[in-house]
């Protein structure tokens, strides 16, 4: 019985890390520019647990990311790039995910209280840091900022114009980039909004709140139209009543002159949006980005290029969008295997009477980021995710045993 608690506690442990360092934790730093975070070496252990254990768990789900891998793979050969290691790194990716989907779910099983103290406690420590780093607390910028702000550029430039004037503060955080950082709190906003009832006590909604300012603190326009989709949504679907909406709308109007009183440039920046696509620098840098990705897509559309990070690092270029990043890479073929990736567990909320909501917030943000943006190309929020979807699958496993009693 000691040995069973010592291997659930143990399996338990690296979970936790696991969490912590794709959301609080710093890189790790092993050269002048080579930074590593904590998650890859805790990718050994979490294999060697897998098969110790046989947590062998070969749903459709696996099978598709599995056959993904292997389509990486193909695309890597038909365009002669086998002697690349850069792009083995894709497939890497696409291991790790699917080791952590796995062992999140083995982990998860029956310890969901444990999942929400963390989510909860870590919020908390990153609410610290990233408010230190807002108003550069006892030179948080100078110091610790580095360790995740692994950009000169992003840290050197916050708040600050490309003349070296004051600008609007866009909040990098332990992501280091303000957009990454706009998902990860938007992480939070759609776990605590899945864990809130009709309550209208500010005590059960204050860290929905609080996520919703950080959001608002990075200046992310597609983080915040993201946070209100989902919320809208939520209220849509939770059948909310017109009561705690309206409370809802009041704290985040409160957010909103709060995160301004921060940083009047704030107000600015968000009222420069146009909607004009020639008055847009932001939507016209993307549009010529896609332009030439599209017209190299329709020179090989079913497989595409490869992962070939190279053409992307020699022409200085990113593509902003992950559907055209995978259509670039994998040709239709790929995206058709990215929207399964994300699209596939749908069928097991579908199967059960009771949504998990969590899932299809954090699905909604994903989507409606991937248009402007390369969520899950991104390390850390790709694991993050991964841990979602192992979570997702635990609570599937619950509601079965549930029923079978």
């Amino acid at each position: 019985m000691a040995k069973i608690n010592f291997i659930k506690y143990f399996d338990l442990g690296i979970l936790f890390l696991l969490f912590l360092s794709l959301t609080v934790l710093p890189l790790i730093q092993l050269g002048a520019y080579f930074y590593v975070g904590i998650e890859e070496l805790l990718m050994p252990i979490i294999l060697f647990r897998i098969i110790q254990s046989k947590l062998y768990f070969f749903d459709k789900y696996i099978w598709l990311m599995l056959i993904f891998g292997a389509y990486i793979l193909f695309t890597i050969a038909i365009n002669g790039r086998l002697w690349s290691l850069r792009d083995y790194f894709e497939i890497y990716k696409v291991g790790k995910y699917i080791l952590v989907v796995i062992f999140t779910r083995h982990v998860f099983i029956n310890n969901f209280g444990s999942f929400d103290k963390l989510v909860k406690y870590s919020f908390i420590v990153l609410l610290i840091l990233n408010i230190a780093h807002y108003f550069n607390i006892l030179n948080f910028n100078q110091i610790i900022e580095p360790f995740y702000a692994t950009s000169d550029i992003q840290l050197s430039t916050f708040g600050l114009d490309s003349l070296g004037n004051p600008a609007v503060r866009r909040m990098l955080g332990t992501m280091g980039n303000p957009n990454e950082n706009a998902i990860l709190f938007l992480f939070y906003f759609a776990y605590f909004l899945s864990r809130t009832g009709d309550y209208i006590e500010i005590r059960k909604r204050v860290f929905i709140y609080l996520a919703f300012l950080c959001i608002l603190l990075t200046q992310s326009r597609t983080g915040f139209i993201s946070g209100v989709s989902v919320y809208v949504f939520w209220s849509i679907f939770t059948k909310q009543k017109l009561k705690t909406i309206l409370y809802d709308l009041l704290f985040f109007a409160l957010s909103f002159g709060v995160a301004f009183s921060f940083n009047t440039l704030a107000l600015s920046y968000f009222a420069n949006t146009s909607t004009n696509l020639a008055e847009n620098n932001s939507v016209l840098g993307r549009l010529e980005v896609w332009k030439k990705l599209y017209k190299m897509i329709e020179q090989k559309p079913f497989f595409g290029y490869g992962p070939n990070k190279d053409f992307f690092y020699e022409n200085n270029l990113y593509a902003e969008s992950e559907f055209v990043l995978l259509t670039w890479r994998y040709g239709i073929v790929g995206l058709f295997f990215y929207l399964g990736w994300l699209l596939l567990p749908l069928y097991k909320t579908l199967s059960h009477s009771k949504l998990h909501s969590f899932y299809i917030l954090l699905l909604g943000i994903i989507l409606i980021n991937a248009i402007t943006n390369c969520p899950l190309s991104n390390p850390k929020i790709l694991l993050l995710y991964a841990i979602c979807i192992g979570y997702y699958y635990a609570k599937i496993d619950e509601t079965k045993q549930l029923n079978n009693v």
